[in-house]
């Protein structure tokens, strides 16, 4: 890896070149799982089925999908669905349905999750949950003006978080510059490492699974964790396409969308992902994206495969409530689905991303 791909990786780690607002940010530190919970409401667009069970479950410091492959291995469950991922590192409320269960427990507790059964034949699916509930301490020796700064702050900029695959997949920015600079060794290197830059730590289930693969094909470009690489590099892009134009977002905007945020809804300007399709458009948005894509010396091609769904350029947020104590900031507040507590974090304070690169469990 050379020289300047590497500043770069360091200089992109967190992919956003520039803030919506102006605050003049403290330094504050959050450390997970303890200061940090994500609650899922109960999702709205649940529908009946029959021979599914859908369960609360409280995990700490776990991936979603490995406590859905472990839930459903107890009960005997062919296959499970969730609702939507949340942060590894942190105390997660959220819901789980187990397809066919072969037997129906009223509880399942195990290490570091517990599961309670809440209904039968009713089926969660991606996107049915529609907005997500955080608790986050941050500590800080200026808790009054991060809690003037988080009420100063209606919207965050739609960025796909910095661990936007959860403990178990790649970091978004990281894996996006080695796959744009073609860097495969590096690229497999990574799935012996939780996050960027960290030291080598024991292996997921998922980078077993992909190491071993590896070993038997010989060629890294045969995993199937190929699309999981394109999709981070199409996060990547988007993510510098978007800190080009925060400050003049309206004009941008190739439509608008209606998100729920708690018991609010709200319309808000979106664009299409990148993607080959979104090359034929002549939107500003779309000239932005070649621009972007021109700098980092790749094609509308690299992004193959991917399709141009709308995000949005921002998201409220709702039902903020900020408590200050000596030395902390407790903050609770809603987002809609999609976006990303941490980009609201970095804007209203300057977080030790350091107590974020590990996944404390005790």
């Amino acid at each position: 890896m050379t020289n300047q791909s590497f500043n770069r990786v360091l200089e992109n780690l967190w992919g956003i070149e520039a803030r919506l607002y102006n605050h003049r940010r403290p330094s504050g530190i959050v450390r997970r799982p303890q200061d940090f919970r994500v609650v899922e409401p109960h999702p709205i667009k649940a529908k009946k089925k029959p021979g599914v069970a859908t369960y609360l479950v409280y995990r700490v410091g776990l991936d979603t999908r490995a406590v859905g492959r472990l839930l459903a291995r107890t009960l005997g469950a062919k296959s499970y669905v969730v609702s939507g991922l949340k942060d590894a590192c942190a105390r997660v409320y959220q819901y789980i349905t187990v397809i066919n269960p072969v037997i129906v427990k009223e509880e399942v507790t195990m290490d570091r999750f517990k599961a309670w059964l809440v209904s039968r034949n009713t089926l969660v699916w991606p996107g049915s949950h529609e907005y997500n509930m955080f608790k986050v301490v941050i500590h800080t020796s200026e808790p009054h003006r991060v809690c003037n700064n988080a009420k100063q702050t209606p919207y965050i900029p739609g960025f796909f978080g910095p661990q936007r695959f959860g403990i178990e997949r790649p970091n978004t920015h990281y894996i996006g510059l080695l796959y744009t600079d073609n860097m495969k060794g590096y690229i497999i290197r990574e799935y012996t490492y939780r996050y960027p830059l960290e030291e080598r730590s024991t292996l997921g289930t998922y980078e077993k699974r992909t190491l071993k693969l590896i070993e038997k094909t010989r060629d890294p470009w045969r995993i199937k964790a190929q699309r999981i690489m394109l999709e981070a590099l199409q996060a990547y892009i988007y993510n510098r396409a978007l800190s080009k134009t925060l400050h003049y977002i309206s004009e941008v905007a190739e439509h608008h969308t209606i998100v729920t945020c708690g018991p609010m809804q709200a319309r808000v300007p979106a664009v299409r992902l990148p993607s080959p399709r979104l090359a034929k458009s002549r939107s500003k948005w779309a000239k932005i994206v070649a621009n972007v894509l021109e700098e980092e010396g790749i094609s509308w091609q690299n992004l193959k495969g991917l399709k141009p769904v709308f995000r949005p350029l921002i998201y409220p947020i709702c039902r903020l409530k900020c408590i200050q104590t000596e030395n902390t900031t407790k903050i609770s507040f809603n987002l809609p689905r999609g976006a990303y507590a941490t980009t609201l974090l970095i804007e209203i304070a300057d977080i030790d991303w350091l107590e974020y690169s590990h996944c404390h469990t005790k």
